[in-house]
């Protein structure tokens, strides 16, 4: 898609997954554009509106800060819940939230359906455009994404730690971070793994944090 956007010189690419709930973008000189960057473009032009409930977007643990810091600009927040699109829709309609989504491209417009539904909000981002007069790379220029670290541990057959242990160890390199930067430790639902994420506005510090909590994680009893 984004070699077609650019041989075609098109405005936008869009692709969808097999099922029609999630959708990624492309510029009009091809980068890639996420979830993140679609919740953040939706967000901002809401609270640009004040058409964004309680000034607010729910995502999930896994999201970008990027996106926060983007809505911060205009005003707005995120919220974090657990992985999946259930526990989105859950916040959303606990906090009577209208906008939510997965850096998947899973995107929830509770104006427009009770799910992610992929075609809507391609259709939202092409009316962003025409109403602005504004390229889509001009749109996602508001969001910058903080260089993240992703690594994980295999069990080997033992016990899935337990999850208080896990928040000891993220919020003790938390306080290291001072604000800085954010960090998910979370065993896998689906395989034997403890997931490690690390974001931080120095790479290196990432990636080197992130093997940090790998090492301590192996090294549980």
């Amino acid at each position: 898609m984004r070699a077609r956007v650019i041989q075609e010189r098109a405005n936008v690419g869009i692709a969808f997954d097999g099922d029609g709930d999630r959708v990624i973008f492309a510029d009009e000189e091809g980068r890639m554009l996420d979830g993140n960057v679609v919740l953040a473009i939706l967000g901002l032009d809401l609270l640009e509106r004040n058409a964004l409930p309680k000034n607010t977007v729910a995502t999930t643990i896994m999201a970008n800060a990027g996106l926060s810091r983007a809505l911060e600009t205009r005003g707005g927040k995120a919220i974090y819940t657990k992985v999946g699109d259930r526990y989105v829709v859950e916040a959303m309609l606990k906090d009577g939230l209208a906008l939510g989504g997965e850096s998947s491209g899973h995107i929830v417009m509770l104006d427009h359906n009770t799910t992610g539904d992929a075609l809507i909000t391609a259709l939202q981002i092409l009316a962003i455009m025409v109403r602005t007069d504004r390229s889509l790379g001009e749109l996602a220029s508001v969001y910058h994404a903080m260089p993240e670290s992703h690594t994980k541990v295999a069990l080997n057959g033992k016990p899935r730690p337990d999850q208080t242990v896990l928040d000891t160890i993220r919020e003790e390199a938390e306080a290291r971070l001072n604000g800085a930067g954010r960090i998910v430790i979370r065993p896998s639902g689906t395989e034997p793994i403890v997931r490690i994420m690390v974001q931080h506005d120095a790479a290196s510090t990432a990636r080197s944090l992130a093997e940090e909590l790998a090492e301590k994680i192996r090294n549980l009893s």
